[in-house]
């Protein structure tokens, strides 16, 4: 029997500063633990949309009043929002939710608003297109800053000495995965470390970067609507299992044939990981598997002073922005014996 140390660190939201992940990599090398974890969200997506929208206020406007600027400013966010669904389609899914966050009311407010005005943004299409292509720059802009902080965390993770797995989160761009070589991807494949079975899905029901689109692992938009049990088993009953939990997770279908000790995913099972009562679509069919393997999973996309351990159905480990943890594994009775909580100023 030997007990293998896990560093798990999620929801890093580093740059421009780097300092959380100087931090992360000088606690690796610490010899504190053995195998390194970064569960995704390296980066604020906030931070490449303001970029975005600096350098759009700049530029000019084409004489639009005020108005028209506010037109146009919706008519270009909602462009990435109908490029996923119609605009029925997203009225629908965010109707389907009773309690909406602060970016969810905004996203509410703004597609209101779309509607009602979208007779004068129709008007205008030709000119607020022109003005999109000009922005074009500053997408430019925005992409190579993001590219810039990721080969800058990669350089810096460069120099840890022990293994170092990752998935990615809702903040990270698609390109994550070429910028970081230094970790292996869990949602590429099983990754067996010290012996130990690794599975990865990102399990995203969200996607927050504006810079480029999950490519590869991303599982889809959704708006984080509860699962209706009874609607999800009629589905199963007229389609089969199989196929109706292939739809709903990409990750289950790669990983349905695949055997595997501790499952990776940025977002945890349960919303909030407040009460563990609430399931989402992508979870019933990954939760499936974790109890068929008997799997740990560690998770993260929480912020806070408090982490999470669940030990209901599952046995989930969920770090946030503050804390993070030292995963003390039995590599032969295949079970978490120990779990040491820090928070980040300790390190």
């Amino acid at each position: 029997m030997a007990i293998v140390r896990i560093g798990q660190f999620t929801d890093i939201h580093d740059a421009p500063g780097f300092g959380k992940t100087k931090a992360i990599a000088e606690f690796l090398n610490s010899g504190k633990v053995d195998i390194g974890y970064l569960g995704g969200d390296f980066v604020q997506a906030g931070r490449y949309i303001k970029i975005l929208q600096e350098k759009m206020q700049k530029q000019d406007l084409a004489g639009l009043n005020k108005d028209d600027q506010q037109l146009f400013q919706v008519y270009a966010q909602m462009q990435g929002f109908l490029a996923e669904n119609s605009l029925e389609e997203i009225k629908e899914q965010l109707a389907q939710i009773d309690k909406k966050n602060d970016d969810l009311k905004g996203i509410e407010q703004m597609v209101k608003f779309y509607e009602q005005n979208q007779k004068k943004i129709n008007d205008n299409k030709k000119k607020y297109d022109s003005l999109i292509e000009q922005s074009q720059k500053g997408v430019k802009e925005m992409m190579q800053t993001a590219e810039s902080d990721l080969k800058t965390i990669d350089q810096i993770i460069s120099g840890v000495t022990i293994p170092l797995l990752g998935v990615a989160g809702n903040h990270d761009p698609g390109f994550i995965y070429q910028l970081m070589p230094h970790i292996k991807w869990a949602e590429k494949g099983i990754q067996v470390v010290k012996g130990i079975r690794f599975a990865g899905a990102p399990n995203l029901t969200q996607y927050d970067c504006a810079v480029q689109q999950q490519t590869g692992y991303y599982e889809g938009m959704e708006f984080e609507a509860p699962a209706d049990p009874s609607k999800l088993e009629a589905l199963v009953k007229q389609h089969g299992k199989e196929k109706v939990y292939a739809e709903i997770s990409p990750s289950y279908k790669r990983l349905k044939d695949e055997k595997f000790d501790i499952l990776l995913a940025h977002k945890g099972f349960e919303e909030g990981a407040s009460d563990g009562k609430q399931q989402y679509p992508f979870s019933i069919p990954l939760l499936e598997l974790v109890k068929k393997n008997k799997a740990v999973t560690l998770n993260g996309h929480i912020h806070g002073p408090n982490g999470f351990k669940c030990g209901k159905e599952y046995r989930g480990i969920r770090s946030s922005d503050q804390i993070f943890f030292v995963v003390g594994y039995d590599d032969q009775k295949k079970r978490v014996e120990y779990l040491d909580k820090y928070r980040w100023k300790t390190v």
